[in-house]
């Protein structure tokens, strides 16, 4: 039976005649009484019980309004969600971060796309750039939002960029650098041991080479949480990207920016050019897109 009759069904009973039903369908009366005797012979029994002012369902009636009240809600519901994937207002969000801790403006980033589509769900990668592209590459994530410094491999594309500079971190009472600068030489990590993030180290290596000296990299990590707690010891300075607030860190610690030749980099929102994305993911881009004039993107990059 087409559900288009039960909707009709449940239109009747609820006008209380078919006369009232067929105003508010806009459906030639006729044709609705004739729809009610197919129903009735289809299911082999009186669903209603005609009166001359009133139509009433019988115990049939009940059972077949109620289940076919139903039919037509579980309908509605199926079509508002395809709609809702199809603009991508619902189902998951399957995106690769690098690790953010302390990174407010990569949380924040996150909460709000969330607070604007609260029935998007996430599915969400926390890895360093490198093991980002491979998951993008087999397709368990739709987009990587990596730090680089570099090009990208050809197989990759970037949608957006978030400019970023380097930091330095470390402890007002140290002995190498003063909390008073408002930023930190390069030239001035000579003799400081250095704490650095894995995705970077090479990076500081060579442009502190270029400088004249080679730094002394006490210790290599695979994201910048260890890094900055071990500043907070006092033995070391950490370098890390991107900004951090005063109360995620011990109180007893500085974040300054490093100056010198070099040091830019950047944060790429990166897909796979060989795989189409999903409504989510477009609506995520668009999100970070549109948002390209307050704190999360200072330059829109290239599809």
């Amino acid at each position: 039976m087409n559900l288009e009759v039960y909707r009709n069904y449940v239109a009747i009973i609820d006008a209380g005649t078919i006369s009232a039903a067929s105003r508010e369908l806009h459906i030639a009366q006729p044709a609705l009484s004739n729809q009610l005797k197919a129903l009735e012979a289809a299911y082999g029994t009186q669903l209603v019980e005609r009166g001359p002012r009133h139509i009433t369902p019988n115990n049939a009636g009940k059972i077949l309004y109620e289940k076919a009240r139903r039919m037509c809600q579980l309908e509605d519901a199926a079509q508002k969600e395809i709609n809702a994937s199809i603009l991508g207002t619902k189902g998951t969000l399957h995106l690769g971060i690098t690790p953010t801790w302390p990174d407010t403006n990569s949380a924040n980033m996150i909460l709000d796309f969330s607070n604007t589509y609260p029935e998007i769900d996430f599915d969400i990668y926390e890895e360093n750039s490198g093991q980002l592209l491979e998951l993008l590459e087999k397709g368990t994530i739709e987009v990587a939002v990596i730090r680089s410094a570099g090009q990208l491999p050809p197989s990759f594309s970037v949608r957006h960029t978030i400019d970023e500079r380097l930091m330095v971190a470390f402890h007002k009472k140290s002995p190498w650098l003063s909390s008073h600068l408002d930023a930190v030489p390069l030239t001035a990590l000579e003799d400081v041991p250095l704490a650095i993030s894995r995705g970077f180290w090479q990076k500081i290596l060579e442009i502190c080479q270029n400088a004249g000296f080679t730094p002394h990299i006490r210790a290599v990590c695979s994201s910048r949480y260890m890094p900055l707690r071990w500043a907070s010891s006092g033995t070391v300075a950490a370098i890390f990207v991107g900004p951090v607030r005063p109360d995620q860190l011990s109180q007893d610690i500085c974040c300054i920016p490093l100056l010198g030749p070099g040091l830019e980099t950047r944060r790429l929102f990166a897909i796979s050019k060989s795989r189409s994305l999903s409504a989510v993911a477009e609506a995520f881009l668009n999100y970070i897109h549109d948002r390209s004039s307050d704190q999360y993107l200072t330059n829109k990059g290239k599809k």
